[in-house]
Order: C-alpha cells, then structure tokens, then sequence
C-alpha cells in the first residue's frame, strides 16, 4: 500500500523533504549519529521550526550509551571447543546509535554460549524504514545487498542462522522473500 501511496499521491514539498530527509538520517547509522549532533545546536532554536520537525527534534536524546565491545566483524565464542553455531547478527542502524548495549548483550550472551557471531560491515540497515516510507527502490536495493552479503558469508564461511534483536528489523527480515 505505501508503494502504491507513493506512486500516485502527490505529496506536499513539506512532506516529501521530510521524508527524504528522514530516508537520509535514518537509515545509516553515521547519517544519524551525524544528525543527532547537529540536533544538540538546533534544540534551543526548535521554535523555528515546523511542528512535526519540532516534535522530532525533542524526541532527540541528549546523550547516547557507548558500545562496550570493540566494533569487530566476527566475536569467537568464548568456548575453547569448535563452535557450535554461527550466526550473523543484523544490528539495525538507528539501535547501533541509540542502544548499543542490546547488541552488546546479544554478542556476550551467545559468544558465552559457544555461538560465533557476525556482523558484516558492509549491513548497516534491513530496508525497513525506506520500506516503511514507500522508497520502494531504495529499500529493495537494501534488501538485496543484505540478502547478498549474508548469502555470500553463508557459501563461504558457513552460517546458521539471521538473527536480529530489534523488532522492526526482525519483521522485515521475515518478509525478505515476500518482498
């Protein structure tokens, strides 16, 4: 339906600009911590602004968790045995920012449990928000650059399984094949 929304309705300059710029900020997670500083300076100016990108830039969070984890692309498990699971993780491009310590818990509790974790750097977002904004070809090229680097990772290095811990992530993910 929001493909189809986009296609036929035509949307004031307002609207499309904001969406645009959310597709930016959104879906990278440099774009969004980028975005994030830059809202710090603007919050006391938010007056100035259009009521929804003022109910944006409150929403805005003030300080930001550190990850406690090095930033890796594969975290062994702790086990001295051979593995006994390989999974990549899609760690979702707005919780890297706002919540890395989900990511964080994931990666200590299933390294702990004898799983090798992945976490391509070339995946930084599932789609879902492009998705969820009708840019269709955007959000369809995402979804095949995943699909590829997880699959090529799959042929090469063996993996188990997908796993996300970000629900809007995970149900995008659900709907790849669909899609």
């Amino acid at each position: 339906g929001r493909n189809h929304i986009e296609k036929t309705y035509k949307r004031p300059f307002k609207d499309k600009f904001i969406r645009s710029f959310l597709s930016m900020a959104l879906s990278k997670s440099f774009n969004f911590k980028v975005v994030s500083i830059l809202t710090q300076f603007v919050k006391p100016f938010k007056f100035f602004f259009p009521k929804k990108l003022r109910e944006m830039i409150s929403f805005m969070p003030t300080r930001f968790p550190k990850s406690t984890l090095r930033k890796m692309e594969i975290y062994q498990s702790k086990n001295k045995k051979k593995p006994v699971a390989r999974v990549a993780l899609l760690t979702g491009c707005v919780q890297k920012i706002l919540s890395p310590q989900i990511n964080d818990a994931t990666i200590r509790l299933l390294t702990r449990h004898n799983i090798e974790v992945v976490v391509p750097k070339n995946i930084d977002c599932c789609g879902s928000l492009n998705h969820h904004l009708g840019k269709e070809n955007i959000a369809r090229e995402t979804f095949k650059n995943n699909i590829s680097i997880w699959y090529d990772e799959y042929l090469n290095n063996g993996l188990d399984a997908i796993i996300s811990n970000t629900s809007g992530c995970g149900t995008t993910l659900k709907d790849y094949g669909f899609i």
